[in-house]
Parts: structure tokens; C-alpha cells; sequence
């Protein structure tokens, strides 16, 4: 019963994702709030801004714009209890830009089944939830801006209740100088309806910016972003990524800040990670706290072809 009970409470804030919420809202497949890559996860969730990175395809897919050889990117986030959650990407140059496909997929374990009364029904059953996308990017000189959009299929099963919807995202960038400028609108399309109710997806509106500069012997990067939902009305995200070389090597710190945090502790609005890189292989780690409930870890691979 205690693991109903824990699995049924993790559910209820996946409305929160990777944001922290504490208080549920009323969108559907709210598992498209939850961070995507250990190094956007790191650095705050502020990612609406950074461009030449195949994850961008879930913050912002102009990012992905100018991006010039195949990448292969794939993250495992270390969720609560026996809750996983998957996220795979690859992407090539197409058609004078940039194209990509997404596959996300949250998976929790065995949870027991119990009839109105509390009797256990000695059966267990096994909710997902899972998306796909297909995105592309190409910047247009004409107007000086980066623009991309994201196709997605989105599905989810409770005990063989099934729903589904179509959505997209739409994204653009733009350089001032060396500030990188970008807005996304994400999760455009229909309802989910689980046999009579229908609920609309979580629609996700980012802005935010990027700015590398040189710290001493660090390369940094730092970014910050505002977003709206139609379940939480402001949030606020910063990070920063502390680079440095040593020989073959690229490695990185990173820490960042989330102000959404509401009902928890002063951790759970701080995230920190590492990264490293060695020829065309990345690896990253990411690290974030939900105070009681537990510690969530993500850990992120990839490849570019060169």
C-alpha cells in the first residue's frame, strides 16, 4: 500500500517535472514539463537560448539550426521509486538546414491494483507515457534569424486506457552581438482524453538568452530564461558552464537556479553537473533535489560524426 500511495504522490507532481511545482495542475502529459539532458538540467533548465546542441530540440528546435554534422545523443534520468524516464535524439544536416528526431518515454514500475474498498486485487499494472518528435531548423538570411519547429506524436497508457495527441513547437533565434536571443511556444495541438475527460497539453511559452565569455582560463556560458505555462504563470531559470580544457579533454562545471520551487526546500531550487568531453564523446551528468521525495540524477551520452 506505501508504494501506491509514494508511486500515486510522484505522479501527481510530474506536473512539476523537472521545475519543482509542488501543486498539481490541470494539463495532461505532464511529463513533457520534465527536463531533457543532464547539461540543460544542470545549468537551471535554461536552455530557450543556447543554440548547437541536438537537445535543443526539446527547449527550442532553432537551436538545432546550425548544427553541421550527425549527432547522437541519448539521457536516463534516475527518477523516484521505480519511475524512468528516457530520452533519445539524433540529428543530420537536410535540406540547407538541420533535421532531427526526438523519442521520450516515462516508464514506472509494477503498481499494485486495489478494487473501491482497498482490497488488494493481486494484479499489478504498469502507466507510460511516451513522445516522438521530428524537428527541423534552418536559419533565414533574409530576416538574420534562426527559425525551427518540432512535430510531435504523444501517447499515454493507465492500465490499458490509452490517449493521444498531436502538438507542435515553434521556435526562432536571433544574434545581438554575442547575446543569443531566443523564443519558443511549445505544445500547440489537441487534447488527451482518457474515455470521458479531455485535458489540454502543457502549453509552454520560453524566452531567454545566452552569452559566452572568457573567465581567466574558462571558457563560460551563461543563460537565463522566463517561461509561461497555463499551469504555473512565471518562472525564472539561470545557469551558467564553466569550460576548461585540459589536453584531449574539455571539461565542465555547471550550476543553475530555478525560482520555482514553491513548498520546498532551499536546495530543490539549485542544480548543479558536470561534463566531459573527449573527441567526438560527451558525457554529462546532471543533479536535482525534491527535498523529501528524493534526489533525481540524469546522465547523458553522445556522439557527433565528424
Amino acid at each position: 500500500m506505501n508504494k501506491r500511495i509514494i508511486t500515486t504522490a510522484v505522479l501527481g507532481l510530474l506536473v512539476a517535472s523537472g521545475t519543482a511545482y509542488s501543486s498539481p495542475g490541470s494539463s495532461a502529459a505532464s511529463f513533457m514539463r520534465i527536463a531533457v539532458g543532464a547539461k540543460p538540467s544542470a545549468m537551471g533548465e535554461a536552455y530557450a537560448g543556447v543554440r548547437d546542441d541536438i537537445l535543443s530540440i526539446y527547449y527550442n528546435p532553432a537551436g538545432i539550426s546550425r548544427l553541421e554534422s550527425y549527432n547522437l545523443s541519448f539521457t536516463h534520468a534516475l527518477w523516484f521509486e521505480d519511475i524512468n524516464y528516457s530520452n533519445f535524439a539524433a540529428g543530420m544536416p537536410a535540406f540547407d538546414g538541420y533535421m532531427a528526431l526526438g523519442l521520450s518515454g516515462i516508464f514506472t514500475g509494477k503498481i499494485d491494483k486495489y478494487d473501491r474498498t482497498g482490497e488488494d486485487m493481486d494484479d499489478t499494472y504498469s502507466p507510460y507515457d511516451m513522445a516522438v518528435s521530428l524537428s527541423y531548423a534552418r536559419d533565414i538570411e533574409s530576416m538574420d534569424i534562426s527559425a525551427g519547429a518540432s512535430l510531435k506524436f504523444i501517447t499515454s497508457d493507465i492500465d490499458g486506457h490509452t490517449a493521444s495527441a498531436v502538438a507542435a513547437d515553434l521556435g526562432a533565434m536571433k544574434k545581438f552581438g554575442d547575446i543569443n536571443a531566443g523564443v519558443s511556444i511549445q505544445n500547440v495541438g489537441t487534447e488527451m482524453k482518457y474515455r470521458n475527460d479531455s485535458d489540454p497539453l502543457p502549453l509552454i511559452v520560453r524566452l531567454g538568452a545566452s552569452y559566452p565569455f572568457v573567465l581567466g582560463p574558462f571558457n563560460m556560458l551563461g543563460s537565463a530564461e522566463t517561461n509561461l505555462s497555463n499551469d504555473v504563470p512565471f518562472k525564472f531559470n539561470a545557469g551558467v558552464n564553466a569550460g576548461y580544457p585540459a589536453g584531449d579533454f574539455l571539461l565542465s562545471l555547471r550550476l543553475g537556479f530555478k525560482s520555482y520551487a514553491e513548498g520546498l526546500d532551499a536546495l530543490s531550487h539549485l542544480t548543479t553537473g558536470f561534463g566531459v568531453e573527449y573527441s567526438d564523446i560527451v558525457f554529462d551528468y546532471g543533479f536535482a533535489s525534491f527535498e523529501d521525495l528524493g534526489l533525481t540524477h540524469r546522465i547523458s551520452m553522445g556522439y557527433r560524426f565528424k
